[in-house]
């Protein structure tokens, strides 16, 4: 029963935010899904030392034509509680722009209770760099769900990929989508265990 709110950057802004303390966001709708850049977003955003937590649908949601994204040392616990259809706890998806995805920890998501399929994350920006992530306690609820799902489209390149720790989910730990049939790249040191 508490209100929730959101942070939707626009177009051409340019954002610094570190060791801030984000929680109480998030509704099912387009620009209030937590902490989200549009798809038109053209500006910077760059959020480090941060946490999230208490969110009530999705968490991050970075999208983009021609702007920077960094999401770097930042913790985000209990986010997703309401586990709505198509919302992540941290999405980040651009046909053109590189994104650094670096030094998260996500513990006690929540995924898609209602639907088919929901991730913790949804990976769908080609060329990024993702590295020393760790997803821990996802609860999928459902079966088709994963912690990481790569949803790029068919011959995009991976990116930077490595020191990444999945473990402990209620689901499978890393999924490629049908769109990802002919993803390239190289996945380096990756840790993945006891998931369901």
């Amino acid at each position: 029963s508490t209100l929730m709110s959101y942070c939707n950057f626009r177009p051409g802004s340019t954002s610094d935010i570190d060791w801030v303390e984000f929680y109480y966001l998030g509704e099912n709708a387009v620009g209030k899904r937590g902490i989200e850049t549009t798809s038109s977003f053209t500006g910077s955003i760059n959020i480090q030392y941060s946490s999230i937590h208490d969110t009530e649908d999705g968490g991050a949601y970075f999208a983009g034509g021609a702007g920077t994204t960094v999401f770097s040392n930042n913790v985000m616990w209990n986010v997703n509680t309401a586990a709505v259809a198509s919302v992540y706890p941290l999405q980040f998806t651009s046909s053109s722009n590189p994104m650094t995805i670096s030094g998260n920890v996500i513990i006690g998501a929540k995924g898609n209770t209602g639907g088919t399929t929901g991730y913790c994350i949804n990976y769908a920006t080609p060329e990024s760099t993702f590295t020393n992530n760790t997803i821990a306690g996802f609860d999928a609820g459902s079966t088709n769900n994963s912690a990481l799902q790569f949803s790029n489209s068919s011959n995009a390149v991976i990116g930077t990929f490595s020191g990444n720790v999945i473990h402990s989910n209620s689901t499978g730990g890393l999924y490629f989508s049908s769109s990802s049939a002919a993803v390239v790249g190289t996945i380096g040191t990756t840790t993945i265990y006891r998931n369901n």
